[in-house]
């Protein structure tokens, strides 16, 4: 909070952060393993516009990337009117999620919806 204080007096902005709709590992996990395709979804469901994250290596991150966000949800995803922020928190960031989702001959199409988060 200290660092939010010190930011809007010193560029004088009233807005300084804020935070987005986004899952935790806790939230995807407590679905299980079988089930992580549906938690997915369901965020999707529950926030079906706006920017919304979605922590995706609580298990498999390729398959995540390839399997579920790339094929399985996709329609869903490119329909939405929002962005999604495909949240790994381990491996190499941030690379990892946009080499595996241009694999897909669409997604490569639509590489305008795939933006690699800051240099590490």
């Amino acid at each position: 909070m200290a660092s939010l204080v010190l930011v809007k007096e010193f560029y004088g902005q009233n807005i300084v952060g804020y935070s987005i709709p986004a899952s935790e590992h806790s939230t995807m996990t407590a679905w299980g393993r079988d089930q992580e395709l549906q938690a997915m979804d369901n965020m999707l469901e529950q926030i079906p516009t706006g920017l919304v994250a979605c922590v995706s290596d609580s298990y498999d991150i390729f398959k995540a990337c390839e399997q579920y966000w790339g094929t399985d949800l996709r329609d869903k995803v490119m329909q939405r009117q929002g962005q999604l922020v495909v949240r790994p928190d381990s491996g190499d960031l941030p690379g990892i999620v946009q080499v595996r989702l241009s694999r897909n001959q669409d997604w490569t199409q639509a590489s305008a919806q795939l933006h690699p988060g800051p240099p590490g």
